[in-house]
């Protein structure tokens, strides 16, 4: 990771060198555009492997697509980006179905179980079971005769959704009945980002660039989801609280088109 970042300071500070071979084509670009696809690898781990892990839109290794980037270059080098990407996997997609599994397991020798998943009232919306970062950057630009590289400095959001899941247990050959519940403080969480990456490729013609991306961004989550477990006839309760409170380090890896509008 910091090896490659030594490269990236490397090649800027003696960019003047590299100035054979320019073309009259080079930063004259003010509008550009990306798409882009790649994936997140943790650094340091959200998740707990524990029962509230499944009420969490989130998976420390995700896949993403980025629908909606644009650059503008308001001077030679200088530019600022706004790029929207949103993540998935197939852990979070299953999440309602594993969460109704661990239910059972856990309290069917003693109990008939019915458990929810509030995701469920959510099956319309196109970005459920997705990760959704936005960032806007700073962007230096060095471009060549057919290779470039775009320092970026970015400030930006991760969110994703925690959910409410219940289970109603009826104790066999007896009238108790328990609701369990794991509700999250807040159910949409937005978290303060910040990211330093770099776009670098080759000039497949005046339009069209392939570039590869590396991201490394850093957030801090705060996420509370308290358990309560409560006697319906009795109207006695427990609690439990299990909290997410911790410095997500992340890095990313992409490749794609960049399209030169104007």
């Amino acid at each position: 990771m910091m090896k490659a970042f030594a490269v990236f300071v490397l090649l800027v500070a003696t960019h003047p060198l590299c100035l054979l071979g320019q073309d009259s084509t080079r930063y004259h670009s003010r509008w550009q555009t990306n798409l882009a696809f790649g994936s997140y690898m943790p650094l340091t781990t959200l998740l707990k492997n524990t029962d509230t892990d499944y009420l969490l839109e989130f998976d420390d290794r995700t896949s993403y697509i980025q629908l909606i980037n644009a650059a503008y270059f308001f001077r030679r080098h200088w530019g600022i980006e706004f790029n929207f990407q949103f993540s998935s996997s197939s852990g979070m997609q299953k999440r309602d179905e594993r969460f109704q599994q661990l239910m059972q397991s856990r309290y069917e020798y003693n109990y008939y179980v019915e458990p929810s998943f509030s995701t469920q009232t959510l099956a319309s919306n196109y970005f459920s079971d997705k990760v959704e970062r936005s960032y806007l950057g700073l962007i230096y630009r060095l471009e060549y005769k057919r290779f470039f590289i775009y320092p970026k400095f970015s400030l930006g959001f991760t969110s994703f959704k925690i959910d409410r899941g219940i289970a109603f247990l009826k104790e066999k050959n007896s009238n108790q009945v328990l609701k369990v519940t794991y509700a999250p403080n807040e159910r949409v969480k937005d978290f303060g980002t910040v990211a330093l990456s770099a776009k670098l490729g080759y000039k497949l013609s005046k339009r069209i660039y392939f570039n590869i991306d590396f991201l490394l961004a850093h957030f801090k989550t705060d996420i509370t989801i308290t358990k309560t477990t409560t006697d319906l006839n009795t109207e006695e309760f427990q609690e439990e609280k299990t909290d997410y409170k911790k410095n997500i380090f992340t890095m990313s890896l992409g490749a794609g088109l960049v399209f030169v509008l104007k």
